[in-house]
């Protein structure tokens, strides 16, 4: 996020034009954006080394980035701007970190019919033709738009027969790279008002993106595509708002957007089915909407409640009374809801499934609840598993709470051990260089 903002404020400078918003109304306008924006707009944080850049964990609020209008809210200048506002010259510099200077655009039509403001299905099918024949320019030539290319090959699992957001977009060339490399549906997300005639291709401004997500309309997106466009977000170049962290909201709008899934790349690559259980309701509806080829039941799994007060925080929430100190941390809200239960063998029956391949087990802190409730049922071999991974770590919202984490890897060994019939495979840690117990995310465990 950092060398992105540096970028385009190498290239860019400010000015705010005399007979134009008052100082205050767009100092007013970034004081509520920082607000809602929270800790993810702290840029004098201190990261911890990771493979390519220092990385930093906070917890974000994606209603709130949502909710606030002032985001996706146009300067209201006659021109952009050609010098940063005094007030917010520490902001935009990363608290006098990046040197600016000139290059200035003034570009504005957010909100506005864009440039090309029809993409016909036959432009589209064009690109993609030049695309298959490596010849396709793209906005920045033919090299830029065959890199492109690869990048999407080597990350299949998202582009394959899935649902991408493309950011940023004045002419179809990523849509069309997309579109080659297999996705099954385009959304662009642009500044200019755009109309496509492409059936695999919609299209939207951030003001419809905005609205979309808060009437639960938006859906899941499966990968994100962005080609030099992030990082022109708060600069004021095409109309938006001073924000001197645009481009780190657009990424988080977008990443709140995106499907996280330990089983959809074994339903688009291999085809496989299966049962997904979801307690919150609203993960429940972007599941549907994502229209997978699977049960779902949008319920809890207990042998004895029949329902439970469920904490409805995105995909960090869970049952209330399952939720230690460490996990709350990551928790901005304590609305409750009540959801149904069910006994896993009564909802196995059901799908007439008792031979599970692989299960997949990541609830928020309720893994040993879950696996208690069917402790009987492996035992009896009325319910088998082949291959299970199980998530362990407790995290804070911005750390490994690393004796938590060891102390619920213990657990898990302990039941495995009891229940026999399987060993401990391996553990999936996204810290390559740490395997030390209780440091990764998962631990696998195999029937023999």
């Amino acid at each position: 996020m950092r060398n992105s903002q540096q970028e385009s404020l190498n290239h860019e400078k400010f000015l705010i034009p005399k007979k134009a918003k008052s100082s205050h109304e767009l100092f007013d306008a970034v004081e509520y954006i920082r607000k809602d924006c929270g800790e993810l707009c702290e840029t004098n944080a201190i990261g911890v080394p990771g493979p390519y850049f220092d990385q930093i964990t906070v917890p974000i609020d994606c209603d709130a980035l949502f909710k606030n209008e002032h985001i996706d809210r146009g300067h209201g200048l006659s021109i952009a701007p050609k010098t940063i506002p005094k007030h917010l010259h520490t902001d935009f510099t990363m608290n006098n970190r990046l040197k600016v200077s000139t290059w200035y655009f003034n570009q504005a039509y957010l909100g506005k019919t864009a440039k090309m403001a029809v993409w016909t299905e036959q432009l589209i099918e064009d690109y993609i033709s030049l695309a298959k024949d490596n010849k396709l320019e793209g906005t920045y030539g033919i090299s830029e738009t065959n890199a492109l290319r690869d990048g999407m090959k080597h990350a299949p699992v998202g582009i394959m027969n899935g649902r991408v957001l493309v950011i940023g977009s004045e002419i179809p060339w990523v849509e069309a790279c997309a579109l080659e490399a297999g996705a099954s549906e385009v959304v662009t997300l642009e500044y200019g008002k755009i109309v496509s005639k492409h059936p695999k291709v919609k299209t939207m401004i951030p003001d419809q993106f905005r609205k979309s997500y808060l009437n639960k309309t938006l859906g899941r997106f499966d990968a994100i595509v962005t080609f030099s466009s992030i990082e022109h977000s708060g600069l004021g170049r095409y109309g938006d708002g001073l924000n001197p962290w645009g481009d780190i909201i657009a990424i988080a709008r977008a990443f709140n957007g995106q499907t996280f899934s330990n089983t959809l790349w074994l339903e688009r690559k291999h085809n496989w089915t299966g049962l997904l259980i979801e307690a919150n309701p609203d993960l429940c509806r972007q599941i549907d909407a994502m229209k997978r080829h699977v049960w779902r039941l949008c319920a809890c799994i207990s042998d004895t409640l029949r329902k439970t007060e469920f904490i409805q925080s995105g995909s960090v929430g869970g049952m209330a009374s399952e939720l230690d100190n460490n996990h709350m941390r990551m928790i901005k809200t304590k609305k409750t809801i009540s959801v149904p239960c069910f006994d896993m063998i009564e909802v196995l029956d059901q799908i007439g499934v008792q031979h599970i391949d692989y299960f997949s087990l990541d609830v928020e802190g309720s893994e040993m609840i879950i696996l208690e409730s069917i402790r009987n049922k492996l035992i009896s071999g009325k319910i088998v598993v082949n291959i299970w991974s199980i998530e362990y770590r407790t995290w804070d919202g911005k750390k490994n709470v690393v004796n938590k984490s060891f102390q619920n890897l213990q657990n898990l060994r302990n039941f495995f051990e009891i229940i026999g019939g399987y060993v401990e495979h391996s553990q999936l840690n996204n810290e390559p260089d740490d395997d030390r117990d209780g440091m990764a995310l998962d631990v696998v465990f195999v029937r023999t």
